[in-house]
């Protein structure tokens, strides 16, 4: 495969949100969600992300917890396969934290370049990247693929949009260790080692 860009945009119904539009040759995808306000009334013991489209594996990304986010216990699962994923928790520069991620015989790479702006997944020879832009109120993923890049590349990539990934980062990790101390108030001393 050559070179391809596209845009993925923001959308929300009154029950979900997420992201969609045409992939290049993959046609269209798109990702769907929980609104926040129906995700509390319905107190599930994860939050998530699913994959659609017709030229698309099956591919969903759960985290415990109120928000759908990069943690230790969080899954990804392409085709009925789980990946299994870890990040260095305690390197101070982005790219060292970068998550890392397996799936069948395949490595990824995914790096947070610029906080809530600029994402690349990577394993060999392939690359599919995101950079993020506002317009207006809606929210746009121009993406690219390099390389020989597959429906399960662009599955990884897209899903990992929706998924809060602060924690791949210096900032975010200072950020997550604080609202840790401070939410938790009852005197008990936190583990910020992790």
């Amino acid at each position: 495969m050559s070179d391809v860009t596209f845009e993925l945009r923001s959308y929300w119904t009154k029950t979900h949100l997420g992201i969609a539009g045409p992939a290049g040759p993959f046609g269209e995808v798109s990702t769907r969600e929980s609104r926040p306000r129906l995700r509390s009334k319905l107190q599930l013991p994860y939050q998530g992300v699913e994959l659609l489209g017709d030229a698309m594996p099956e591919a969903a990304y759960r985290s415990p917890g109120t928000k759908t986010e990069c943690t230790p216990d969080s899954t990804l699962t392409v085709d009925g396969v789980a990946a299994e994923f870890d990040f260095n928790r305690r390197a101070l520069r982005n790219t060292s934290r970068a998550l890392h991620i397996a799936w069948g015989e395949r490595r990824y790479t995914y790096t947070v370049l610029r906080v809530f702006r600029s994402f690349a997944l990577e394993r060999d020879g392939v690359r599919v990247a995101f950079q993020e832009r506002t317009e207006g109120k809606e929210r746009v993923h121009a993406g690219s693929m390099t390389g020989a890049a597959d429906a399960v590349d662009l599955a990884i990539a897209v899903l990992l949009q929706r998924v809060d990934t602060s924690a791949l980062t210096s900032v975010g990790a200072v950020s997550m260790a604080l609202d840790a101390v401070f939410s938790r108030g009852s005197g008990e001393p936190v583990d910020c080692s992790d």
